[in-house]
């Protein structure tokens, strides 16, 4: 394989539609699954309250109007959207623990039931009528959005997955390092193609240019690496080096600080990072660090 040319790369304009296409895509499924969530909790409170409507009117509590319905509904809705998006509930990694979701989402729902009481207790102080519970209500609610919730979001994942083999939202990946923990990076996303991750080569001092490692190429040297970004038009990088100075990896992660990549680092080396913004996420049970996420990749950051 020809080492790859510092000369202006063709299809840019390709490149740009396509990152916009995916950006769409990206949008739309964060949508579609903060939608879902919402749909799932209404659905399970609304459904658990009516249910139990009867032991409410047995237990002698008043029924409050629908205009303060109205407005509890409004607030219950704000606060789970918010207990989501602080809970990173809409993060959309790739690769995630369904288990790990699972029980963030319990947190958030949890979070939500508390600080919804407390906007119940002083409806009154607002002009509203606050609304009856009972500790059956209360559990029977918390569970029924979990299990409602979950269901909405393993068919949306299940939706995701299948639109990923069809090579939409797909993301073009480098791996920095071709030794054993770039090997299994690449490992891991081989077997997995739902992640919907193209995995273009990896970038290695050790093996030649050119030459071909698990059946992935090696395309450049890692000091190489903003150019071999430019040329694959990639949109991840995983660093999975081992050995390697503090000084050498913020080297490596300066040569793409510019580029609209997403910087991601394997955990033999991340604990050297210690002057980034850095996130833990997870790669089908392979943990990863982000260092920079995408910095011109989002209308906001542009």
């Amino acid at each position: 394989m020809a080492v790859i040319s510092s000369a202006p790369q063709p299809r840019v304009a390709s490149a740009k539609r396509t990152r916009s296409h995916s950006r769409l895509w990206r949008f739309a499924f964060l949508f579609t699954l903060l939608l879902g969530d919402l749909l799932a909790m209404n659905a399970a409170f609304m459904g658990v309250y009516l249910w139990r409507l009867p032991e409410i009117e047995d237990s002698g509590l008043l029924l409050p109007d629908v205009r303060s319905i109205a407005f509890f509904l409004l607030a219950l809705n704000l606060i789970f959207l918010l207990s989501c998006i602080f809970g990173r509930m809409y993060d959309m990694r790739r690769g995630v623990s369904r288990v790990d979701e699972a029980s963030r989402m319990f947190v958030v729902i949890a979070l939500t039931t508390v600080l919804a009481l407390i906007v119940n207790t002083l409806l009154p102080q607002l002009g509203f009528d606050d609304l009856p519970w009972t500790g059956t209500i209360l559990a029977l609610s918390l569970l029924a959005t979990l299990a409602a919730t979950t269901l909405l979001r393993s068919i949306h994942r299940s939706i995701v997955v299948r639109l990923r083999r069809m090579g939409i939202d797909v993301r073009r990946v480098l791996i920095v390092g071709a030794r054993e923990p770039g090997r299994a990076v690449w490992s891991t996303i081989r077997r997995m193609p739902e992640l919907g991750y193209q995995v273009q080569g990896f970038l290695s001092d050790s093996f030649e240019v050119g030459s071909t490692i698990d059946d992935l190429p090696v395309l450049g040297r890692t000091m190489q690496l903003g150019r071999v970004v430019r040329a694959t038009r990639a949109d991840e990088i995983i660093i999975a080096l081992s050995g390697r100075s503090q000084s050498d990896l913020l080297e490596i992660v300066a040569l793409a600080e510019d580029e609209s990549v997403a910087i991601k680092v394997y955990p033999d080396t991340f604990q050297l990072i210690t002057n980034n913004d850095i996130s833990v996420g997870d790669l089908s049970g392979l943990p990863l660090v982000s260092v920079k996420n995408a910095a011109l990749d989002s209308a906001f950051n542009q």
